[in-house]
């Protein structure tokens, strides 16, 4: 019986460190993912400042 225990809390830690790699690559591509949205945000809001400077040039 203590061999059954052995296997069993051998397969949860198995799964627990399965687990555990999954979660460390989950926050992975949610700081990736960030910092694109942030990235990108950035980019925009350099287009619109320069789409309002070339507005503003072209109406005066």
């Amino acid at each position: 019986m203590k061999e059954n225990k052995c296997d069993t809390c051998k397969d949860l830690r198995f799964k627990l460190k399965r687990q555990e790699e999954y979660i460390a690559q989950l926050v992975e591509i949610v700081a990736v993912t960030n910092r694109n949205a942030t990235e990108l945000d950035q980019r925009i809001s350099q287009l619109e400042y320069q789409l309002k400077y070339q507005h503003h040039n072209l109406i005066c």
